[in-house]
């Protein structure tokens, strides 16, 4: 029982954790409910198959494959920059996915040739934690209009939410210094959260599909 929870837990954390990040670029970028529900699921889709790469053939161990914090930081960037760049969020869309795929190439081309290896001794760990400093700087708006129900439909900070939120918070505070629970304490937090949410009609319902795959 203690094997399934802590499984369960790291699970849904993996999935949250994968969530935040499709969701807050469509955010920025201004998509609409069905672009940002098509968007969530490319990125899951993308995810679960480089999972199962590296379960099958990579280093076969329980290790998060989410979206690089990089690969966040640059679309959170580029979401204000790139319209005074390029003159809208769709063509700055067109021009980051060109630079990811054209990186990704010149990524497998140094891989190739070892060179990634002496790339490594320059990001040391002050450097990470410089950039994961400013990257939790720049991304903790979104955080803060979600805890505050901001978002398109609402200019003003909904009280409802932002009580739930406050709750949801302490309790996981809570939870953690309990002894025997306290390690499940994301779990119970999730878990919680989604019941407090639907009991008060702020989760949105499930919206059926017909499709099993549908391509971009």
């Amino acid at each position: 029982m203690k094997t399934f929870l802590s499984a369960l837990q790291w699970a849904l954390f993996i999935l949250a954790g994968s969530l935040i990040v499709p969701i807050s670029v469509a955010t920025s970028y201004g998509l609409n409910g069905a672009e940002a529900i098509a968007f969530v699921q490319r990125t899951l889709f993308v995810l679960g198959f480089a999972g199962l790469l590296q379960a099958i053939f990579g280093h076969k161990l329980p290790i998060q494959e989410g979206p690089a914090g990089l690969w966040w930081g640059i679309f959170s960037l580029y979401a204000s920059l790139g319209v005074v760049l390029f003159g809208s969020s769709n063509e700055t869309l067109k021009v980051l996915q060109y630079a990811f795929l054209l990186s990704g190439i010149i990524c497998i081309i140094l891989s190739v040739f070892g060179l990634i290896d002496k790339l490594v001794r320059y990001f040391t760990p002050t450097v990470i934690g410089t950039y994961l400093f400013l990257l939790v700087a720049q991304l903790s708006g979104s955080f803060l209009k979600g805890m505050f129900g901001l978002d398109g439909k609402h200019t003003e900070v909904q009280p409802n939410v932002f009580i739930l939120s406050l709750i949801v918070i302490l309790l996981s505070f809570f939870i953690m210094k309990l002894p025997i629970i306290g390690q499940y304490s994301v779990l119970f937090s999730i878990v919680c959260g989604w019941i407090l949410f639907a009991c008060f009609g702020l989760s949105n319902p499930i919206t059926p599909v017909t499709d099993i795959i549908r391509f971009p």
